[in-house]
């Protein structure tokens, strides 16, 4: 072999190994490529610390592309401002985190507008950056900022941020590795953020839900399809005198009085209603009992079908509806008995009415009691406007003085009555109770009364003028004798004179 031949065989050769460096070296940097994505994907997984999960993933793809540093900034909620929050530095590198916080974002209008375009930034030379950017140049300047690759990073399709890579060593292109890396990365930062986020709200919402349980003043109770109780709040354990490990070990059937409440969980277990309420009665661990009103539903927690009871106690209110049956017991007995008519009204129609009312008019209790019937054709028709005044008031809580008016029978009687209403309370709604009284045989007694006093006057009348004609016979009777006797004094006065005259003659 000639040595010319020899030097070519040596330069093919040399221009193989080194050909084959170069693929290994590409093949050597796949692989840390490949097992770097395989480490950042992995860390986010269940991951306990996304901060720390998010300053090792930007030092291992900083190391893999050869970058200055490796950050990630954050917009604030509104937007208005942009902080570097995450940072790696190569050694040797200044950090500028404590430099980059609070970054007005209009005060980087070119920056901020090509990531909410959703661009990659790829600048090769920040010397050569466009006029428009001339803020944004200025201040990667002032961080000695060479080149840089910066991608977006978003969470449910908004943008929250970005990630990016830096050399302050020289210009350059950032190859189509690096860009694969910083985009992967952005991807999986993003959606542990969102899955953070969507995390954070769903423990927020359990520990709110987690709060309104335990400071519920019902009782809930939750179990699994068994009936056994999986979870109870502390009302329910208050209720029931039982401390929450004791409760835990027994199920619903063990606090019912009946099987009422097994009954109907199996329902809504079996699918053949989705809600129930109703009411039974609980024993408590010291074998007593109180009344509840329940409402038992279903829901999903974690996967498995659990089953709900909201339990509030209304052992006082059945207490109370005794009391009310009891007093309605006793106002009915008087009612019934008393001879007047006696009737409530619930504003709506008579709700109410004695045996009394019922002879008297002729209506039976079912017919006047009912929702149809028309209370205002008891009334007679003059009377009607007055009686929905005065139903008017009552409705507003005013209440009205006895009134008369007349009343019609079912077989068309008059009767003149006065009613007396007073404001109550019926069944919990506010109503009116009504005593009427038939004055019907009082007034025909005015009647008579005023038909005498008529008779009377007029017999009055007749017998003044008798008088009157007697006193004026009278009064010229007087005046006869009157003159007369006028005339017989002034005659006796006259013979006086003359006698006093003749004597006078005589003694001359």
């Amino acid at each position: 072999m000639t040595e010319k031949k020899m030097e070519h065989v040596v330069q093919r050769l040399r221009l193989e190994f080194e050909e084959r460096k170069k693929i290994e070296k590409k093949l050597k940097q796949r692989l840390k490529f490949e097992k770097t994505v395989s480490t950042v994907s992995s860390r986010f997984i269940a991951v306990k610390n996304i901060n720390t999960a998010i300053n090792y993933t930007l030092r291992d793809i900083g190391r893999l592309s050869g970058a200055s540093r490796a950050y990630i900034f954050f917009f604030s909620k509104d937007g208005k401002t942009m902080s570097n929050t995450h940072e790696w530095c190569r050694k040797g590198i200044s950090p500028q985190i404590k430099n980059l916080q609070n970054i007005l974002s209009n005060s980087l209008p070119w920056w901020v507008a090509q990531l909410r375009k959703g661009n990659t930034i790829h600048i090769t030379d920040v010397s050569k950056m466009p006029r428009a950017a001339k803020a944004t140049k200025k201040l990667l300047e002032s961080q000695d900022i060479k080149s840089l690759l910066v991608i977006p990073v978003s969470t449910g399709g908004k943008l929250v941020g970005f990630a990016g890579f830096d050399d302050v060593a020289k210009a350059g292109e950032w190859n189509d590795d690096d860009l694969m890396l910083l985009r992967i990365c952005s991807e999986i930062v993003g959606k542990a953020l969102e899955s953070k986020r969507v995390n954070d709200k769903l423990k927020e919402s359990e520990e709110k839900l987690r709060i309104l349980f335990n400071t519920a003043k019902d009782a809930i109770f939750i179990s699994d399809k068994t009936g056994r109780f999986i979870d109870v709040n502390k009302a329910a354990c208050k209720a029931l005198r039982y401390s929450k490990p004791e409760l835990l070990k027994l199920s619903n059937k063990d606090i019912d009085a009946n099987p009422r409440g097994f009954n109907e969980f199996k329902k809504i277990r079996d699918g053949k209603i989705k809600e129930s309420k109703f009411e039974m009665k609980q024993r408590r661990k010291d074998g007593t009992y109180h009344y509840v009103e329940i409402v038992g539903s279903s829901f999903k927690s974690r996967g498995q079908q659990v089953f709900q009871a909201i339990a509030r106690d209304i052992t006082e209110r059945k207490k109370a509806e005794a009391q009310i049956r009891e007093s309605e017991k006793q106002f009915r007995v008087l009612a019934e008995e008393n001879p007047s008519m006696i009737y409530i009204h619930d504003f709506k129609g008579i709700v109410y009415a004695n045996q009394r009312a019922v002879d008297v008019m002729g209506y039976t209790r079912e017919k006047g009691c009912s929702k149809n019937f028309d209370f205002m054709k008891l009334v007679a028709p003059e009377f009607r406007p007055d009686i929905r005044k005065f139903v008017i008031k009552n409705m507003a809580g005013k209440e009205i003085e006895p009134f008369e008016c007349v009343l019609i029978t079912q077989k068309g009687k008059r009767i003149d009555v006065i009613i007396t209403t007073k404001l109550i309370q019926y069944r919990g709604k506010p109503a009116a109770l009504g005593m009427v009284t038939d004055i019907t045989g009082r007034k025909k007694e005015e009647a008579k009364i005023k038909g005498y006093a008529r008779e009377l006057e007029t017999k009055v009348k007749e017998r003044t003028k008798e008088l009157s004609a007697k006193i004026d016979d009278l009064e010229k009777f007087h005046d006869l004798a009157v003159g007369r006797e006028l005339k017989m004094i002034e005659l006796k006065g006259q013979i006086k004179k003359l006698q006093k005259k003749l004597d006078e003659k005589k003694q001359d």
